[in-house]
């Protein structure tokens, strides 16, 4: 093969392997900005569920609908999920009794809940994927009515 041809098949390659390695090291450095910070990214809740042994025994701040039942205290992926409690779309929350009175007006709610992850705790009779074990804080997400009155004078 000549060298016009080879490298019309060569460069194309060289091209692809280096885009991909630019966008690995752009991730990497990316997640280890958020460490550094001391402040996790927002992680989906479907990442959670899809691949718990990435973030075990990690600081993760995700969102979702909170759902505090009686040995049922989650967060779900949807409204939908939630009212239907469909544990599979879900994570446990480990929560003291004063936390869940604490965070009774959010029950219902799409929230950000940050804490330290676990793949091996799966909650009331292990039907959950995993659990948020410490959960340092639970802040609701405000809708768009809430945050057009609040930009009203």
């Amino acid at each position: 093969m000549n060298n016009k041809k080879l490298r019309w098949v060569f460069f194309p390659i060289v091209a692809c392997v280096l885009a991909a390695v630019v966008a690995v090291v752009a991730v990497h450095t990316w997640q280890r900005f958020d460490a550094l910070r001391g402040e996790p990214g927002l992680i989906s809740l479907v990442r959670l569920i899809a691949r718990p042994e990435i973030y075990h025994e990690r600081v993760v701040r995700t969102a979702g609908v909170l759902g505090l039942d009686f040995e049922g205290t989650a967060l779900y992926l949807s409204e939908v999920d939630y009212a239907r409690r469909l544990l599979p779309n879900s994570i446990w929350l480990t929560l003291e009794q004063e936390q869940v009175e604490g965070y009774r007006a959010l029950e219902g709610r799409y929230v950000i809940v940050e804490g330290r992850f676990s793949k091996t705790r799966h909650g009331h009779f292990n039907l959950y994927v995993g659990s948020v074990d410490t959960v340092f804080n639970i802040a609701p997400i405000p809708t768009v009515e809430e945050l057009r009155r609040q930009a009203t004078p």
